[in-house]
């Protein structure tokens, strides 16, 4: 496998124009963002001279539409950063999974 292949599993990033690639990156580059500034303010308390960064994370997402909820079925995203290794993609669902068990 490629390590520089930043698509989003079986979803044709590479069949995707330009505008629509570059749309994903600029929204995936904004969870980021939003990801360190959650992590920032739940801990600040402890290191307020020393803030947390974000090592690696992982979105799920369940979602569906008119089409879908009248066939009766949704659909499941998981959107991760460029370049994230898949153990900690896989190490941060198995936590998270255990975790709210």
């Amino acid at each position: 496998m490629d390590d520089d292949n930043d698509e989003p599993l079986s979803r044709g990033y590479s069949d995707w124009d330009d505008d629509r690639k570059a749309r994903y990156d600029a929204a995936r580059d904004r969870v980021a963002a939003g990801i360190a500034d959650c992590v920032n303010i739940l801990r600040e308390d402890g290191f307020a001279d020393d803030p947390p960064y974000v090592q690696g994370w992982v979105v799920a997402a369940e979602w569906t539409n008119v089409e879908a909820e009248r066939d009766n079925w949704g659909g499941r995203e998981t959107i991760t950063p460029h370049g994230q290794m898949l153990s900690t993609g896989l190490g941060l669902s198995a936590w998270a999974a255990h975790r709210h068990t």
